[in-house]
């Protein structure tokens, strides 16, 4: 009976052992944590439905340029972006010129219910001169498709190191190659990223036109 008694203690006592190191082990198992960061409403937008509202702002922009010269051509597009990227309001402004004005580029500002601000600005104030028609055929990108290639392309990284950087996009018909461009602007207080994007495939280019090798 002795010998029962205590073979039955030990048994007891090598269950609860292991028990309490199985309970061990389960609380040193690491729980599994979402670690992915969140994409900021701004590019999270849908090519689709910002193709849609440029189309309209582009409409009125075009309308009010005849009032102005019924010759007059668009020569770029130009998208302030929120520098925190958590709004999705913008400011587009369309920049055309006309062959009896070769001084000045004809602007208008409009926001998202349609309302408008033009101006005329000399070209050496604002954009440059060289800047040719811009051929809508090949006009295929977005901006909010542009902007989310440059985000992977160094710009997420650049305002993450510089939050109080200014975000713009211009679309313009010009050098190199006379290609259909989108520059993105990343302007930091003390530096700046430029990436340059094909508006008719969204391939990054260098300066010279060259597609893009990492």
């Amino acid at each position: 009976m002795k010998f029962l008694k205590i073979t039955f203690i030990t048994l007891v006592g090598a269950l609860a052992l292991i028990t309490s190191g199985c309970s061990l082990q389960a609380a040193k198992k690491p729980v599994a944590t979402n670690t992915s960061v969140p994409v900021p409403p701004f590019l999270a937008q849908d090519a689709t439905s910002v193709q849609a509202d440029t189309a309209s702002r582009l409409a009125i922009a075009k309308a009010q340029a005849q009032v102005w010269k019924p010759d007059a051509v668009l020569v770029a597009y130009n998208v302030k972006v929120p520098t925190d990227l958590t709004s999705v309001e913008t400011t587009q402004t369309f920049a055309f010129s006309s062959p009896t004005d070769t001084t000045d580029w004809w602007t208008i500002s409009v926001d998202k219910d349609g309302k408008f601000v033009r101006a005329l600005i000399p070209q050496t104030d604002y954009l440059g001169q060289g800047l040719q028609p811009i051929d809508e055929s090949v006009w295929q990108k977005s901006y909010i498709e542009a902007l989310q290639k440059a985000e992977t392309s160094g710009g997420a990284a650049f305002h993450t190191a510089n939050p109080e950087a200014q975000i713009s996009l211009i679309l313009e018909q010009a050098a190199p190659k006379n290609y259909l461009w989108w520059i993105v602007n990343y302007q930091g207080a003390t530096n700046s990223l430029k990436v340059r994007i094909s508006a008719r495939d969204g391939n990054i280019y260098d300066d010279f036109g060259n597609p893009f090798t990492k």
